[in-house]
């Protein structure tokens, strides 16, 4: 969607043209703390769009290098930062002049006649990078506060959950492990406290979260300094250096804003019947593999007892032998010593 909309809001019903000069796309997964206005009002510098680096990956995360090598495309950088495209601001004219969407089709059917995939993460993010090759605007980390949808951070984004004043105390706290591969999950998010735009990019949706999960397996964002709602589910206190920092679910944050007759109306009913079906069925499977081994196990330990007692019968039988043995000995040896 966002690579059409500067055909797709050319015209409005009625015809008429529209001064579309500067677009701004938000993925639906996002909340808006912040005036977008300002995004509206920035001078791209004659770049085609607007958007926020994120350095914690890189293109080598998502493209495979030597697929592209195999297709002449040897000049891109594996370590650039990747931006993402969840929060754009479009300057049209340069968008349609620089053939944007045109090139992002053309690598699009590149993957799709390429032996080898090209790259992971969908059919949206990588192409339009590809597109871009870094030719755009950076804008602040506020406008793009990210992953508070993500499950589990990389070592590399633990680093640098170091650098602003986390230890194992603040992340277990948070009910947060780390795992021998430097990895933490749930996503802990620090960019919350300042953003003006918070992406719930990643798998866990807020509306899509079981309400029996517990907070620790949920993201946990810092508290914005600009949310005007002070009541939560669950927070913490959590001291970055030797400051204290509240902590809540990142769900929360997006829960704040909805109704009970919006959430109510967002609620697939059907679907979580559906899960509820999944899980029982899934509870009942458990339930049968633990009773089928305890019945296993039941059944060993029988076959142990039984087969210790043929033992001690077979010893008592032998012995007793042995006693009757001896005692013929000894009545013969003294039959021969009376005859």
């Amino acid at each position: 969607a966002p690579f059409y909309l500067h055909d797709f809001v050319r015209h409005t019903k009625g015809g008429r043209q529209m001064n579309h000069r500067r677009l701004i796309y938000l993925d639906t997964d996002t909340v808006v703390l912040g005036d977008i206005a300002e995004l509206h009002d920035l001078d791209l510098q004659g770049h085609a769009c607007a958007a926020v680096k994120y350095c914690l990956q890189h293109w080598d995360d998502y493209m495979d290098f030597d697929a592209l090598r195999e297709q002449g495309f040897a000049y891109f950088s594996p370590r650039s930062c990747i931006a993402n495209r969840g929060v754009m601001v479009i300057d049209a004219p340069a968008w349609r002049r620089q053939n944007i969407t045109g090139k992002i089709e053309d690598w699009l059917l590149l993957y799709r006649q390429s032996r080898r995939p090209l790259w992971v993460g969908g059919m949206s993010q990588p192409p339009w990078l590809l597109a871009l090759n870094g030719d755009f605007m950076e804008l602040s980390e506020d406008w793009n506060c990210n992953s508070l949808g993500r499950d589990t951070m990389s070592a590399r984004e633990v680093a640098d959950l170091r650098k602003v004043g986390f230890d194992r105390s603040g992340l277990r706290i948070l009910g947060r492990n780390l795992s021998k591969k430097g990895q933490v999950s749930p996503f802990v998010i620090t960019c919350s406290r300042s953003g003006k735009l918070l992406h719930f990019n990643g798998a866990m949706k807020p509306w899509l979260l079981d309400g029996d999960t517990e907070q620790a397996g949920l993201p946990s964002c810092s508290l914005p300094a600009r949310f005007p709602v002070s009541a939560w589910s669950w927070s913490v206190l959590v001291q970055l250096f030797c400051r204290g920092v509240a902590f809540l679910s990142c769900a929360d944050l997006w829960s704040a804003f909805l109704t009970p007759e919006a959430g109510c109306a967002m609620k697939d009913f059907d679907q979580e019947w559906r899960d509820d079906e999944v899980k029982w069925h899934n509870r009942r499977k458990e339930l049968q593999v633990a009773r089928e081994q305890e019945k296993k196990e039941e059944l060993e330990r029988q076959a142990e007892v039984d087969k210790a007692q043929l033992d001690l019968q077979a010893l008592i039988a032998q012995k007793s032998d042995d006693v009757y043995t001896i005692a013929d000995l000894e009545n013969k040896a003294g039959y021969e010593r009376i005859v």
